[in-house]
């Protein structure tokens, strides 16, 4: 199934750049607004609060809402794709932080690419249970819709 609205390659790819923007600014304001909380600093928590939920729930989501990724039989390939991809970054960037003498960095991003392998299995495992379970009731709407009623 493909998105409502037809993108062009390039539209696609920069939405998808809007998207890494966008979630790197909610999480920033997230961290931000915790910090000024523990800072009793209350007024600019709220602020940042606010800021990120127009990261997440306006932009993001209309972006994903474009991209198609919450259509139905779309998440599984979604969630597993951008967890290989970041499971890759990962590693490469671990390497070349080594390479460069940076261990702290290297140290981080091993263990984010140990934490992404172990996610990656968790949900692939979970989605293949949710479709496991979703089969035979597909079949037997299949089987309903081939057998017309008298």
């Amino acid at each position: 199934m493909s998105p409502r609205y037809s993108l062009t390659t390039r539209g696609r790819q920069n939405l998808i750049e809007a998207m890494k923007e966008e979630a790197f600014a909610f999480t920033k304001c997230r961290m931000l607004a915790q910090r000024a909380r523990k800072n009793a600093n209350h007024r600019l928590a709220r602020l940042l609060e606010e800021t990120a939920e127009q990261h997440y729930f306006k932009h993001f989501e209309e972006q994903a809402e474009l991209l198609g990724l919450f259509e139905t039989g779309k998440m599984s390939e979604t969630v597993v794709e951008e967890s290989c991809l970041v499971d890759a970054i990962c590693k490469l960037f671990a390497r070349e932080a080594s390479e460069d003498g940076d261990q702290q960095v290297a140290r981080i991003l091993n263990a984010m690419h140990h934490d992404e392998t172990i996610q990656r299995m968790q949900l692939d495992h979970a989605f293949k249970k949710l479709q496991s379970q979703d089969e035979p009731e597909r079949k037997a709407k299949h089987h309903q819709r081939a057998r017309p009623d008298e």
